[in-house]
């Protein structure tokens, strides 16, 4: 249940009880109970649980996806803050594909892909996704099959906040 603070009047009641109801709308059609439980029985066997979040272009919406720990690699060096979040110079997500998929996403390697696999293409393969603040690269054992900027990195901008937020705020 989604807890939603207003200041007491009768629109601000008005306004947090519209968005108690959108929130809760929007948790059951994406099934997002279902889904915490998964990142639950993740916690509870591997001591981490990992959603993704992203934007469904078709939809024009948000999605979350439960991601399977075992999947990932870790810098050596990083931790959880205390706050949850992940702090680290990288992480990478493992992918199950078959070599014909591999190409069909990554159609500039395809020489090299095809090569990888003796020609076989229906070959299970293993590509892994690489995740640092400024940049996502993919790899496919020796191979870098693609590379990009981050598109959720803050590159030019540096937020500033007056004093008031500051305090308000405690940035």
């Amino acid at each position: 249940q989604p807890v939603v603070w207003s200041d007491n009047t009768p629109e601000g009641t008005k306004l947090s009880n519209d968005i108690k109801t959108i929130l809760q709308y929007k948790a059951d059609t994406m099934g997002l109970r279902k889904k915490l439980a998964i990142v639950l029985r993740h916690w509870s066997a591997y001591f981490i649980g990992i959603v993704k979040y992203g934007w469904d272009e078709k939809a024009k919406d948000f999605t979350i996806q439960v991601r399977n720990p075992t999947n990932f690699v870790w810098d050596p060096d990083a931790y959880i803050s205390e706050t949850g979040r992940y702090i680290g110079e990288y992480i990478g997500e493992r992918y199950k594909i078959t070599a014909e998929k591999l190409i069909e996403k990554f159609p500039d390697k395809k020489t090299e892909i095809t090569l990888k696999v003796n020609g076989h293409l229906g070959t299970k393969v293993i590509y892994t996704e690489w995740w640092t603040d400024e940049y996502c690269f993919y790899t496919f054992f020796d191979i870098v099959l693609d590379k990009h900027k981050n598109e959720f990195f803050n590159y030019d901008i540096e937020e500033t906040h007056t004093e008031e937020e500051q305090i308000k705020y405690g940035y």
